[in-house]
């Protein structure tokens, strides 16, 4: 009998013991990722459970960035239900804590038959809980701790669907960590030099890696970050200890051990997975795709996302390999950036599923639902979607949530109008720029061309803001909320504008500690930097 599409539901679950006239039969969660045939197979044996024999492959689902600091990740983690038989995918970003880590693999462990892990930056981050090892001996250590637990792997491993990791003839699926780390290969001004306007000084850049990592001395280089160098040979050394696998999976495909590879690293394997690359396919990046107000982030975030070495290295997984007539199945999972990708490219499928941060998913910048992707099921990979997955928060509706109240609020009098924006305006510079919201308020006010003590103004004198008719575009206010929306991402790009040029002033200082108190750029990893400094890692302690 052919396999079919999963259960999935809880109605098609009691459809189908309904058809088998199976009532009397208990049924349990774990169901719920069987196949119908598998189901039906349960309810006319009198209850036996389907032999793992009739999966061709394992069903492996994704994540990445799971940050189980976070109490309420953590609490999504531990309701997930059995998956007895499946594999998990993490790709990295857990915690940076030894203990965290370990508890959140093992409830990963307790959940499926598989799990594989590969380490992300803030996993390699050292304190002083960690006895003075440096980053390299925390990912060994890691490495261990992984043997240790039995079915968690950092190391590749074939999957059949009896479960077996057995090197057998046939049909299988390598699962592929690849030890990982950026260096400035995917730098955005690389391909576009004009950017380099976009990224300002690198000194003012709030990157905790460069703070929080420690490395031997020879994998650095000088450079103008706030710690005045740059990790430049990290990424090669960690190619260099993927060598091994890569050539045991690469020798096992050509000798049809397997046929399939679902590799995975942590940081991006190119430039087109990038968040604002909007072209898979192009090998230019256009300015505009960065316009939006944290388009300098992004550039700055290039120069730490990833290297070209992992795709030169995933690729050599397959090379060589005939196997008509599509050639292996090749899926490459990867994590770092907290924004979902999904598209293929050259015979490889890129995807991306990020948990990160709840305020991430309040924003709509990752699913609002946190989830696992099913990225390969009992009979092949999962389809990719209709259409490629390529700028998440665009295609699914994300948007700051101050415009959403803005433009969605019901028309109120002008007075009420101008105080209930004026308390949405200062939230939005607290978000933004935390403790230096209020000091850059009257400066913006003045490059605007328009002074409000009273700290409410949203439009400039051309009008579109409160007091030039209103949010909604009503009578009087010929400009509308989308004119509003833009005029008020301008005066945000000229915020942090400005609060770029107090840090870069700032730079004088000789300790690190003292520029990032005066620098609090927002980031995507999301942490207090100064706070995990305070608590775990002293001045000689930074690499």
């Amino acid at each position: 009998m052919p396999l079919s599409r999963r259960v999935a539901s809880c109605e098609r679950l009691a459809e189908l013991q309904a058809d088998c006239m199976a009532d009397d039969l208990p049924v349990a969660n774990h169901m719920l990722s069987w196949t119908e045939e598998e189901a039906v197979y349960y309810f006319e044996s009198g209850g036996q459970e389907p032999p793992a024999e009739q999966r061709v492959y394992p069903r492996v689902w994704l994540t990445s960035d799971v940050h189980t600091d976070r109490a309420e990740n953590m609490a999504w983690l531990r309701s997930l239900p059995q998956h007895p038989g499946d594999a998990v995918v993490v790709a990295g970003d857990v915690s940076h804590q030894m203990e965290q880590l370990e508890a959140t693999l093992r409830a990963f462990s307790e959940r499926f038959a598989h799990v594989f892990f590969t380490a992300g930056n803030h996993d390699l981050w050292i304190t002083r809980n960690d006895g003075g090892m440096d980053s390299l001996a925390k990912l060994d250590a890691i490495d261990r701790l992984c043997d240790r637990m039995g079915n968690v792997h950092s190391t590749p491993r074939l999957l059949r669907g009896d479960g077996s990791g057995a090197h057998k003839p046939g049909q299988g699926l390598w699962v592929v960590p690849l030890a990982s780390w950026y260096d400035d290969s995917l730098d955005l001004t690389h391909f576009t030099p004009s950017l380099i306007h976009r990224a300002g000084d690198m000194r003012a850049f709030t990157w905790s890696d460069f703070a929080l990592c420690k490395w031997p001395a020879a994998l650095l280089r000088p450079s103008d970050t706030m710690t005045g160098h740059y990790p430049a040979g990290v990424a090669c050394k960690l190619a260099e200890r993927n060598e091994p696998s890569v050539r045991e999976v690469n020798e096992a495909l050509c000798g049809a051990v397997g046929d399939a590879v679902l590799s995975f690293s942590h940081f991006l394997p190119r430039e087109q997975t990038l968040p604002d690359w909007l072209d898979p396919a192009g090998l230019s990046f256009s300015p505009d795709w960065v316009s939006h107000p944290a388009g300098g982030t992004a550039v700055n975030f290039s120069r730490v996302a990833g290297s070209r070495l992992i795709d030169e290295q995933l690729r050599r997984l397959t090379a060589g390999v005939q196997r008509p007539p599509d050639g292996v199945c090749h899926v490459h999972a990867f994590g770092h950036s907290h924004r979902p990708k999904d598209f293929s490219l050259d015979g490889v499928r890129y995807v991306s599923h990020p948990l990160g941060y709840s305020k991430e998913r309040v924003k709509r910048l990752t699913p609002e639902v946190p989830h696992l992707k099913l990225v390969w099921d009992v009979d092949g990979a999962v389809p990719p979607p209709p259409q490629p997955l390529i700028r998440y928060w665009e295609e699914h509706g994300g948007r700051e949530p101050e415009l959403d109240a803005l433009l969605a609020s019901p028309a109120r009098p002008p007075a009420e109008r101008q105080r209930g924006a004026g308390s949405m305006r200062r939230n939005a510079q607290s978000w933004h720029c935390g403790t230096e919201a209020s000091m850059q308020s009257s400066a913006i006010a003045a490059q605007a061309g328009r002074s409000d003590p009273a700290g409410m103004r949203l439009g400039g004198a051309a009008g579109g803001g409160v007091r030039g008719g209103g949010l909604r575009g009503g009578e009087g206010s010929p400009q509308g909320p989308g004119a509003y929306a833009r005029q008020l991402r301008l005066q945000r790009q000229r915020q942090r504008e400005l609060q770029h040029e107090r840090r870069s002033a700032s730079l004088s200082l000789p300790c690190v500690q003292q520029a990032l108190d005066l620098s609090r750029a927002p980031h995507d990893e999301g942490d207090d930097l100064s706070a995990l400094l305070a608590q775990g890692v002293s001045s000689d302690e930074t690499p």
